[in-house]
This record gives structure tokens, C-alpha cells and sequence, in this order.
């Protein structure tokens, strides 16, 4: 089920003096990729980093320098650690998620309260003392659930996905509740085609191939399954805190293009995807050999598993 949610936004929001400065330097237009900024840090819950800003200018359809200029030159933002922020969105999605949490507590308490009630109550017409526990079912009922559990239990089992790894175990549960692996069988792509964050990266990312990578190339049916793919393998390097962002999964994508090795720089999604772990092996071993700052990067968090 799709949420929406929202943030506060002042009627007068336009007066402030920060934004009046914006505004006199970059029209409406700066105005407008400001808010736009905002969106995008909302749905990645408060935070984004720097190399992000080009993104977010190639989907606003602006200049990198205005995006650039609205993110750094109005004090509008912070950033810190490779990242930007805003402190006043930071502290609605607090307030939010604070709700939202409360919100579960009660209703635990709220199910705890209902269930002694209903154990505490005796049956109607009966002389018997109260009963001690929930009222059972009968035989043939339990039974018959049961075996659904088991089985919807399977399903859920075989399904799943472990990311990080080539292949995994196929396994059954045991009585105990422990797993026991049987025989090994191929891990399925890291991708489902109602999985809305991967759908959302591909928007981006594929805009970002045929509009920056590599303007006016076709892209069918069998690229964009490669896409799929590749975002896929993407999101089981990034690091857990980030695999259900897809500005950020879409934009380590942009980034792989950018560093591609120069035999790759003229080759289709297709190769891409079948040559990714080629790719990475390429583009860590460079990294490893240049001279680079103490700080975490781009390259320690992506292509170093």
C-alpha cells in the first residue's frame, strides 16, 4: 500500500530572508528547485549526499550550477560529513517518526488489554469459574490451520532472498525452528517488478543513461531488464541504512558510469550487467592505487563489500 506523507510548509515561506536572497539571485526558478531539494531529502529521510546534487538538477531539468548554488550559497542547508541536510525537516521527520512509534505502543497495549478481557470473562449462562486461557478452537480447525502456517512458512522460505551472496541454500524448517539446508540452487536477481523502490531508481536511472550517459541511444525491452538487474546487484553493495532509497541506489548507479573503465564507456546495459563484478574489480583496484583522502567516499562504501 502506497503512503504519502507531507511536511510543513509556511503560507509566507517566500519571505523569509534566506529565500528572498535565493530568489533575487535565481528567480522563481532557484525558488522552485529549492522546494524540489526539500522532496527529495523528505524521501530519504532527511539526508542526501553531495554527489547527489547533479541528480537532483537533472531531474529538476536546471543547471548543475544552480542546484549547486541553492544547496551551498544561501546557508539553506547543512552539510556535514559528505552530506546535506536541513535541520527543520530533520526535526519534522523526528517528530513523525515519534508519532509513529507511539502510535504502535498504544496499539500493543491496546491488543494486551483486549486479550485479558476476553480471557477474563466467563461464558454466559455458565456457573464455572472464569477460564485461564483463550478459548480453544476446535480439533479439526487447529489442524487445518496449522497446515496452512506450514506451508504459507515453506513459500516464504524458498522465496526469499539473501543479498550479498551468489547462491543460497535451499532450506526447510525443522521443529526446533532451526533451518536445514538441502542443496544449493541459484540466487534470483535482487529484483521484483512491484518492488516500488527499485521502480522508482530505475525511473531515475534511466533517465540518467539516456540523458547524461549516453544521449539518444536506444533502450528496449532487453535493456531495461538489464537495468533492472543492475540496479539489483547495486542495492546489495549499498549499505543497509540506504537500500530503500532509490535517489541513492539511482545515483550509485550514475556514479559506476561515471568511473566506468574505457573499455566499458562505449558498451550497452547488457555487457554492463553481465560484466558488473569485472567492472567493480576494475574500478576498486584504480582507487586502491591513487591517492585518496581519509575520509569514507563514494568508492569505500560502494564498491568495497
Amino acid at each position: 500500500m502506497n503512503k504519502s506523507y507531507y511536511f510543513q510548509h509556511d503560507y509566507n515561506a517566500a519571505e523569509d530572508f534566506k529565500i528572498s536572497a535565493l530568489r533575487i539571485k535565481h528567480g522563481m526558478q532557484g525558488y522552485g528547485v529549492y522546494w524540489y531539494t526539500i522532496e527529495r531529502l523528505a524521501q530519504a529521510n532527511g539526508k542526501l549526499p553531495v554527489w547527489f546534487i547533479p541528480m537532483i538538477a537533472s531531474q529538476a531539468c536546471v543547471p548543475v550550477e544552480l542546484a549547486q548554488s541553492v544547496v551551498r550559497d544561501f546557508d539553506l542547508f547543512v552539510i556535514e560529513d559528505e552530506f546535506f541536510f536541513s535541520n527543520r525537516l530533520l526535526g519534522q521527520i523526528k517528530f513523525r517518526m515519534n508519532q509513529k512509534e507511539a502510535g504502535r505502543i498504544g496499539g500493543i497495549r491496546s491488543g494486551k488489554a483486549r486479550k485479558r478481557t476476553v480471557n477474563e470473562a466467563p461464558l454466559e449462562g455458565s456457573l464455572q469459574p472464569p477460564l485461564q486461557g483463550p478459548l480453544e478452537a476446535p480439533l479439526e480447525q487447529r489442524k487445518g490451520k496449522e497446515r496452512k502456517e506450514k506451508k504459507s512458512k515453506e513459500k516464504d522460505i524458498k522465496e526469499s532472498i539473501i543479498p550479498g551472496h551468489d547462491s543460497v541454500e535451499s532450506v526447510t524448517p525443522d521443529p526446533n525452528g532451526l533451518l536445514k539446508t538441502k542443496s544449493a540452487r541459484p540466487l534470483k536477481n535482487y529484483v521484483e517488478d512491484k518492488d516500488p523502490i527499485l521502480t522508482q531508481a530505475f525511473g531515475i536511472a534511466k533517465k540518467h543513461w539516456l540523458e547524461v550517459v549516453h544521449p539518444g541511444w536506444d533502450f528496449g525491452g532487453m535493456q531495461g531488464k538489464s537495468l533492472k538487474e543492475l540496479l539489483g546487484k547495486i542495492r546489495r553493495r549499498v549499505p543497509d541504512a540506504d537500500r530503500d532509497v532509490a535517489e541513492i541506489i539511482a545515483g550509485y548507479f550514475g556514479k559506476m558510469c561515471e568511473k566506468l573503465p574505457a573499455f566499458f564507456q562505449d558498451k550497452d546495459l547488457n555487457v554492463l550487467n553481465s560484466k558488473f563484478n569485472e567492472i567493480i574489480d576494475q574500478i576498486r583496484n584504480k582507487n586502491e592505487k591513487a591517492n585518496r583522502s581519509s575520509k569514507v567516499t563514494f568508492d569505500d562504501v560502494t564498491f568495497n563489500v
